[in-house]
């Protein structure tokens, strides 16, 4: 089998296969219980937990000098970020040139670091599946698209020519949308 063929069946798998399962497990995760209820109550589902990220930021806003309140603000505004990269990724994956596509995911690294943070420096506690299946899906998500765009690049990227410039038949053509 040839390079190019190759190429193209691992963007299809990826593309097609990994890429919608990590949306579909960060689908789920809005409905399974993703963090401890206060006291005794029942465990809250991801989507709370994601609408509370959106708006806990808005606490440092009331307390301009706590640094403990914009440190925890600029944390979960981060992770409220990571789900904004899930929303915008199919539009970087089927819409966007490589090198648009490297340029989004660089700016979404630190959130896609940050929805880790929880896990990685707090611990487990008061964290339940939905929590776990949603970093593992932002994580997923960001990772098939550096892939999409790796292989994208190398299919579109020509091996430089030493003894002079290539010719437009050396390019492989894009199809116009």
């Amino acid at each position: 089998m040839d390079k190019p063929s190759v190429q193209v069946n691992q963007l299809t798998f990826v593309k097609l296969g990994l890429y919608p399962i990590a949306l579909a497990a960060y689908v789920a995760s809005f409905f399974l219980p993703a963090l401890q209820g206060f006291k005794s109550g029942p465990p809250f589902p991801g989507w709370y937990a994601a609408w509370a990220s959106f708006c806990l930021p808005l606490i440092a806003l009331e307390a301009p000098t706590d640094v403990g309140a914009w440190t925890m603000s600029i944390h979960y505004h981060l992770m409220f970020m990571a789900n904004v990269f899930v929303l915008i990724s199919p539009w970087l994956v089927f819409r966007t040139p490589p090198k648009i596509m490297f340029a989004g995911c660089l700016a979404f690294l630190l959130p896609v670091v940050a929805s880790l943070s929880q896990l990685l420096f707090y611990g487990p506690g008061g964290l339940l599946v939905g929590y776990y299946v949603w970093a593992f899906s932002v994580v997923a998500v960001f990772t098939t698209v550096v892939v999409i765009a790796l292989v994208r690049r190398s299919k579109t990227v020509p091996e430089s020519k030493p003894e002079g410039l290539a010719t437009s038949q050396e390019y492989p053509q894009r199809n116009p949308r």
